[in-house]
């Protein structure tokens, strides 16, 4: 309950000191060797450096853990797999010093969409939105957020789905656009999230 998913229940309430404090009690217990544990505990640990701001320690450090994670076998499994993938994206795509990083994003959004599952195709709507936004192109990055948001809405993915509109609404502006994503955010605040904005950086990385 301190490590993987459940650690970003601190970065909702914007309090990364907490998520960091119990990630390391918990990392005190996970004994020798590396194993599903551990794989929770290096994604909730680079998680937190993403939201810290840290993106080129998130990055480094996902690149060291990724051949003993896959050692794991954990990647033969969907969810933990795609769930892996867009953390990989998210990485890539905050850690701007790394060359060539849209193109290895595109590929894993490119992945997920293969993944035969409507949420998968959701998320990598999501990371292809993001590389075309930094690309500059905003008439993909919309026609990728549109397919997001009807994956996600299919899917139930709620949280993700008022990211994508705030996305969305910021990006297209005007009095429509700019509605859209103030209510995108009173959604996200509704869901739990004490700073929208700064929870939409994290979950999708996007230039400011």
């Amino acid at each position: 309950m301190q490590t993987g998913r459940c650690s970003m229940a601190w970065l909702l309430l914007n309090r990364p000191d907490e998520a960091q404090n119990q990630l390391t009690l918990a990392t005190q217990t996970l004994g020798d060797g590396f194993h599903l544990p551990h794989v929770q505990a290096a994604i909730a640990q680079v998680n937190i450096d993403l939201y810290v701001g840290a993106a080129a320690v998130a990055s480094q450090r996902l690149l060291d853990a990724w051949p003993t994670i896959e050692q794991t076998g954990v990647m033969r499994l969907q969810q933990p797999r795609v769930e892996l993938n867009l953390l990989r994206g998210r990485t890539l795509l905050a850690d701007t010093a790394q060359s060539d990083r849209l193109r290895a994003a595109r590929a894993l959004g490119d992945e997920m969409l293969k993944e035969g599952a409507g949420w998968a195709a959701a998320l990598g709507h999501l990371v292809r939105a993001a590389v075309f936004v930094w690309s500059r192109d905003d008439d993909a990055t919309i026609a990728e957020l549109v397919r997001a948001e009807e994956e996600l809405t299919a899917a139930g993915m709620i949280g993700h789905l008022h990211v994508a509109r705030l996305r969305r609404g910021t990006l297209e502006g005007g009095g429509g656009g700019l509605a859209r994503a103030e209510a995108a955010r009173d959604m996200l605040r509704d869901l739990g999230a004490t700073d929208p904005d700064r929870l939409a950086a994290h979950m999708l990385p996007w230039p400011a």
